[in-house]
């Protein structure tokens, strides 16, 4: 399995972080009347379309959504958290992974940080709240990178981790 270097795990964690602005409003497609057939049927794992639209402006073009039981951090690292969407990217030939939280999401960073302390992961504010590394200096030489930032995804709060 091929990981993503850690520089490409902070750019991405920039993309994520300064996108936490809100989404903008929908349209009016005048369409008031007829009933809304994009969310029941496409959702898969709790990964929702909105979701998938808005990842895929922020690089993860290639996201399919996996079982987000499976939520497991670089050497096996897990919390007990499960988070409502769990997707993978294999975009550029790397695998990364990108994990949706509902609401503010602070008890899944608080799992995540204890989590990821405990293994010898470092964190600075240097580098924004919600950013850990391992085996290397600042998470642009590490060979592992988490990132986590608050999200406004089609009116709804996430929470998106990066890694």
């Amino acid at each position: 399995m091929k990981r993503m270097p850690a520089y490409v795990a902070v750019a991405a964690t920039a993309l994520v972080l300064s996108a936490c602005s809100a989404a903008p409003a929908p349209s009016d497609s005048g369409a008031a009347d007829s009933p809304d057939e994009s969310s029941a049927s496409t959702e898969q794992y709790g990964c929702t379309p909105a979701i998938f639209d808005y990842i895929a402006d922020l690089s993860y073009a290639e996201a399919e959504p996996i079982d987000p039981a499976g939520l497991a951090f670089y050497d096996g690292i897990t919390i007990e958290r499960v988070p409502e969407c769990l997707v993978v990217d294999k975009s550029g030939g790397y695998e990364r992974y990108g994990a949706f939280f509902s609401g503010d999401g602070l008890d899944a960073i608080d799992q995540i940080d204890a989590a990821l302390d405990g293994a010898g992961y470092v964190q600075s504010e240097d580098y924004g709240p919600y950013v850990w590394w391992t085996d290397g200096d600042d998470p642009t030489t590490a060979e592992h990178s988490v990132g986590a930032g608050p999200q406004v995804i089609d009116g709804d709060d996430w929470l998106w981790v990066t890694y």
